[in-house]
């Protein structure tokens, strides 16, 4: 079983975190992470002030994070409950824009193969594995559900071949990658 960690302070791929920067453009908006994107539409859907909105986007990463996780506690449960319903959905799109409009990075997520992606995040057991790179390369197993390595995965499939058996020209993976990621998305993610 071939597995690569990924994290922000991996030594390598970690271009597949959300914390690595490049530029992004959703909805007029330019954004230089998929994190910063992800915790801007976090902050939409728990209820932030237009001026935090606003702000996300300039933010660190981190700071973004932080600030969205501290709305969590003054949100109202309809509130919280939707952005349970969305925030994969979110983080689809998000996936979608970084490696859609950063071909190098594209890249990087096709020379991985069929390796299983997984989040070295010892801190977070829904995105990441929960545990650390060295744990996850030893013991093959993690205790969190990555999902973030199971979407990075998802997209790097139907990227690869999408409806054919033989490798397409770059457009059209590009074109049917367009297609049927983007035909998914709620209106307002």
């Amino acid at each position: 079983m071939n597995v690569i960690p990924f994290y922000s302070s991996t030594k390598t791929h970690f271009q597949l975190s959300n914390f690595h920067p490049c530029e992004i453009f959703i909805n007029n908006y330019k954004y230089s992470s998929s994190e910063h994107y992800y915790q801007q539409r976090k902050a939409t859907t728990l209820g932030a002030s237009q001026e935090l909105i606003d702000s996300i986007p300039k933010y660190t990463c981190a700071l973004a994070k932080y600030s969205a996780k501290k709305l969590e506690k003054e949100a109202t449960i309809d509130q919280l409950e939707e952005w349970q319903k969305i925030k994969i959905e979110v983080m689809k799109r998000a996936l979608f824009s970084k490696f859609s409009q950063n071909t190098n990075l594209l890249s990087i997520l096709m020379e991985t193969g069929d390796a299983i992606l997984v989040e070295a995040s010892p801190s977070d057991n829904f995105w990441g594995a929960g545990t650390y790179e060295a744990t996850i390369l030893r013991e093959k197993r993690w205790p969190g559900a990555n999902v973030m390595g199971k979407l990075l995965s998802n997209l790097r499939s139907e990227c690869r071949f999408p409806f054919y058996h033989t490798k397409p020209s770059e457009p059209t993976v590009f074109l049917i990658f367009f297609v049927r990621f983007s035909c998914s998305f709620h209106p307002n993610i």
